[in-house]
C-alpha cells in the first residue's frame, strides 16, 4: 500500500506584504499550505527548508535578486528544479519579458491586478499536476527498483518474470504516458497510454529519437535544455507541445530521469508525460471568456480599456512633435429592444453581429472595436489626427448603422448616436477616457437619433453634477426625503373634483426644491426609478385609501409609471397586491388607481407590454396616455392598446382659444378619443376662457393652475375637506 502523500505547500515570493497577503487571500479556497517568502534570497532557504513545494508564485520586480534570477538559481538545485514557477507581476507586460520568464525556466505568467477564478483554477491544475507528479515519482522510484531488482536477479527467474509483470502491468495502467529509451536516447518501449494519446503504434516508434514527436513550436531554449539533461545525466520537467501522428497538437508536462546499473553506468532514460491539453484548453477558454464578447466576438469593455492604455502611449511616443490624440467613439444603438421583444433575442444578436462586423470594416488595422455594453459599442481610433477627421468617421459611422438590415426577409433598420472624446490628454486614466465619451454619446442622444457629439468641459460639468445629484437621489430614497404633491382634476362640465394626480417632489438640504424633471431623469438613466416608482405606487395607495374612507370614496388617484418600470417584474407584482389588498379589504371593490404611460410605451410594440397593460386593466386599474400629441403614437396603436384615458399635454392647451392651429389640434383630438370611447383630460389649464373653450369641444376632464396648483399632502387633505364640507 502506498504511504498517504505530504500536504503540497505553495511559495508565495513577493517583496511587498501587502501583495503577500492578498495572495493568501486569494488561495485561502486551495488546498495546501501557503509559504511566504519577501526575496529572493528567503525564497532559495524556504525550498532549502521544505520539500512539499508544489508550485512557487513568484513576484519579478524585487531589490536585490529580482524573479528571473531566483528562477535561475532554483534550476541549479535538485530538488527546486522540477517545482514549476509562475511569475506574478504588473511591470513586464510585453513579449520580450514574458520570453524572458519561459527562458528562465517558468512554466506561465499572470498580470496584475490577479484575476481569482484564473489563478485559482491554475494553481488547482498545478496541484493536481503535483500530485500527479508525486504519484509518478513513487511510480519511478518503484520503476527504478524493479529495475534493479531485474538486473541483480537474472538468476532468479520466477522472481524476476513476477517482477517483470507487476511493473509491466504497473506501467500499462499508467495514467501517464511512460517511454523507456536506451542510453543513447532511442526508444525501446511505450506504454499503451501513449500510443492511445498519440495514434501512433508501438513499431512505429522503436527507434526513434526520444522526442520524435515534438511539435516544432517549443522555446529552442526548452529542447536545448533537454538535449543537455540527456547529455549529463540528469533529470530535467517542464512543459512541452508535441505532435500527435494525425498531426494535431496536445500539451504534456513531462519528466525525463536517467536510470542507472549497479556500476552507475546510465542504461536507460525513462520519460514520463502527463496530458495537460484540457487544461491549456480551459485556461484559453477563460481567457476569452474574460476579455471577448460572447456574441460579437469583440473585445470586451475589460480588454478595451487594455487596449486604450496601449493606444495612448503609441500615440505618445508617435508624435512629439504635434500635439497627439487618440479620439474614442462611443456609439448607442437605439432599438435593440424593440428588436429583441418583436422578433426575439436571436434576431437581436443577428443584429449585434452585423453592426460589428460592418464597424470593423471601417477600421484601419491597428484600431479596435469593441463592445462595451448590451447596445453599445467602442472605437478606439489610433489613426486620426484632427477634429474634422473625428467628425468625418462619425457621420460613417452613423450611415454605416442607419443602412437596411435583413433579419429572415425582414428589413429593419437601426439608428445611432456617437460620443467622442478626442483623447487629447493621453495621461488619462482609460475609464475617464471611456466615461467621457459616454457623457458626450449622452449629449447627442438629447439632439435625437443620428447626432454626434464632442466631449468638452460643459459635459464633464454637466456629467460630475449629475453624478453628485445622483448620490444624494440615492440617499433620498434610502432617507425618505422624497414627497408626494396632489394636483386636482375637476369634470369640465360641473367644476366638481373627480380626481388628483400624484407628483414626485424632492427637497434636498444641499440642493434645495430640485426640478422633477431633472432628478427623474436621472433617477431612469441611473436605474432607481424602479425602486422610486414602487415607491410612489405604495404611498398613493396608502392616500387612496385615507381619503376615501375620510372624505369621497369616489376619488382616483393618478400615479405616473415610467417605461423603465414595466421590464421590472416588481411592478406588476404590486399592482397585483394593491389589487389584492382592496378585494380583500373594500368587498370586490376595484382599487381607485390610474396608472399613467406615455406614447413611448406604446411605441414599442411590444406583445409582452401590450399583455402587461391587459393584465394590468383586468385588475380594475386605469390608464391613461400622458402628454398625448408630443410623440408619435397613432389611431392603431390606441386601439391594440387597453387604455381609457387620454391627456391632451399643456403645450396644446397654451395660446386657446385664439391660438387657431392648437384649437383644430384640441378639437380632433378630443374628437378621436370620444370616436375610440376613451376619456380625455386637458393639462394645464391657466385661465377662464380655456375652460370656456374646453367646455364648447366635449372636453371630460381638466387639470391646471386655473384649478389648483399642486399641493402637499397636507394641504391637499385640506382641500379636500373644503370640498366635501361643501358637497355636505
Amino acid at each position: 500500500m502506498n504511504a498517504a502523500l505530504p500536504r503540497p505547500a505553495i511559495l508565495v515570493t513577493d517583496d511587498m506584504l501587502a501583495n503577500r497577503i492578498a495572495m493568501r487571500q486569494i488561495l485561502k479556497t486551495v488546498d495546501a499550505d501557503i509559504i511566504e517568502a519577501s526575496s529572493g534570497d528567503e525564497t532559495l532557504m524556504m525550498m532549502l527548508k521544505h520539500d512539499n513545494v508544489a508550485l512557487i508564485l513568484l513576484d519579478i520586480n524585487m531589490p536585490n535578486m529580482n524573479g528571473y534570477e531566483v528562477a535561475e538559481l532554483l534550476r541549479y538545485e535538485e530538488r527546486s528544479r522540477c517545482v514549476p514557477i509562475i511569475f506574478v507581476t504588473a511591470a513586464y507586460r510585453d513579449e520580450r519579458h514574458e520570453m524572458l520568464g519561459y527562458i528562465s525556466g517558468a512554466v506561465d505568467y499572470i498580470e496584475k491586478p490577479v484575476e481569482q477564478d484564473i489563478l485559482t483554477s491554475k494553481v488547482k491544475v498545478f496541484l493536481q499536476l503535483h500530485e500527479q507528479k508525486q504519484k509518478l515519482e513513487s511510480l519511478n522510484r518503484q520503476l527504478k527498483e524493479n529495475y534493479k531488482q531485474l538486473k541483480i536477479e537474472m538468476g532468479e527467474r520466477a522472481k524476476a518474470e513476477q517482477s517483470l509483470r507487476k511493473l509491466s502491468e504497473a506501467v500499462k495502467q499508467s495514467p501517464a504516458s511512460v517511454i523507456i529509451a536506451d542510453a543513447s536516447a532511442q526508444i525501446e518501449f511505450v506504454n499503451p497510454t501513449f500510443t492511445r494519446l498519440t495514434g501512433y503504434s508501438t513499431h512505429e516508434v522503436l527507434g526513434k529519437p526520444l522526442r520524435f514527436h515534438q511539435s516544432g513550436y517549443n522555446p529552442e531554449s526548452a529542447e536545448q535544455a533537454i538535449e543537455h539533461s540527456i547529455d549529463s545525466g540528469q533529470s530535467w520537467c517542464g512543459e512541452l507541445h508535441n505532435c500527435k501522428r494525425d498531426g494535431n497538437f496536445y500539451w504534456s508536462f513531462t519528466t525525463i530521469s536517467p536510470l542507472y546499473d549497479a556500476a552507475g553506468n546510465i542504461t536507460n532514460f525513462l520519460c514520463i508525460e502527463e496530458d495537460t491539453t484540457v487544461r491549456h484548453d480551459y485556461e484559453k477558454r477563460l481567457l476569452k471568456q474574460a476579455n471577448f464578447d460572447d456574441v460579437t466576438d469583440l473585445p470586451n469593455r475589460i480588454l478595451a480599456l487594455d487596449r486604450i492604455n496601449q493606444a495612448f502611449s503609441l500615440a505618445d511616443r508617435t508624435d512629439q512633435e504635434t500635439l497627439a490624440i487618440c479620439p474614442l467613439f462611443f456609439i448607442d444603438v437605439d432599438g435593440l429592444r424593440r428588436i429583441n421583444e418583436t422578433l426575439g433575442h436571436d434576431a437581436g444578436d443577428r443584429v449585434l453581429v452585423t453592426i460589428s462586423s460592418r464597424l470593423k470594416g471601417i477600421v484601419r488595422a491597428g484600431d479596435t472595436v469593441a463592445r462595451v455594453g448590451s447596445d453599445e459599442f467602442l472605437i478606439i481610433s489610433q489613426g486620426i489626427n484632427d477634429v474634422n477627421a473625428a467628425a468625418t468617421m462619425a457621420t460613417r459611422i452613423l450611415a454605416l448603422i442607419e443602412e437596411p438590415i435583413d433579419i429572415d426577409e425582414q428589413v429593419v433598420r437601426m439608428s445611432s448616436c456617437v460620443g467622442i472624446s478626442l483623447g487629447d490628454d493621453l495621461n488619462d486614466d482609460p475609464q475617464a477616457a471611456i466615461q467621457n465619451a459616454e457623457s458626450a454619446m449622452y449629449r447627442a442622444k438629447e439632439l435625437g437619433p443620428g447626432n454626434y457629439h464632442f466631449f468638452n468641459d460643459d459635459i464633464n460639468r454637466c456629467t460630475q453634477e449629475k453624478l453628485h445629484v445622483e448620490l444624494l437621489l440615492h440617499k433620498a430614497v434610502e432617507e425618505e426625503q422624497l414627497q408626494l404633491w396632489f394636483q386636482p382634476i375637476v369634470d369640465v362640465e360641473s367644476g366638481e373634483l373627480v380626481s388628483a394626480e400624484a407628483l414626485l417632489r424632492w427637497h434636498d438640504q444641499e440642493l434645495g426644491w430640485v426640478d422633477p424633471e431633472h432628478f427623474v431623469e436621472i433617477a431612469e438613466t441611473s436605474g432607481q426609478i424602479n425602486t422610486i416608482g414602487l415607491w410612489v405606487l405604495r404611498r398613493a395607495e396608502f392616500y387612496s385609501k385615507r381619503w376615501r374612507a375620510k372624505f369621497f370614496n369616489e376619488l382616483s388617484l393618478a400615479v405616473n409609471v415610467s417605461v423603465n418600470q414595466f421590464h421590472d417584474s416588481r411592478l406588476f407584482a404590486e399592482v397585483k397586491r394593491i389589487y389584492d389588498d382592496s378585494q380583500r379589504l373594500n368587498d370586490n371593490e376595484a382599487p381607485r388607481l390610474e396608472l399613467e404611460i406615455t406614447e413611448r410605451l406604446l411605441l414599442s410594440d411590444s406583445e409582452r407590454i401590450r399583455q402587461q397593460l391587459n393584465d394590468i386593466r383586468k385588475l380594475g386599474f386605469e390608464l391613461s396616455i400622458d402628454d398625448f400629441g408630443t410623440g408619435y403614437s397613432s389611431l392603431s396603436y390606441l386601439k391594440r392598446c387597453p387604455v381609457n384615458t387620454v391627456k391632451i399635454d399643456k403645450s396644446f392647451i397654451q395660446g386657446l382659444p385664439e391660438d387657431r392651429e392648437n384649437a383644430t389640434l384640441v378639437t380632433a383630438i378630443v374628437a378621436m378619443a370620444h370616436g375610440l370611447n376613451l376619456k380625455v383630460i386637458a393639462e394645464g389649464v391657466e385661465s377662464e376662457a380655456q375652460w370656456t373653450f374646453l367646455k364648447q369641444v366635449n372636453c371630460d376632464l381638466m387639470q391646471g393652475f386655473h384649478v389648483g396648483r399642486p399641493m402637499p399632502a397636507e394641504d391637499f387633505e385640506s382641500f379636500l375637506s373644503e370640498q366635501y364640507t361643501e358637497r355636505c
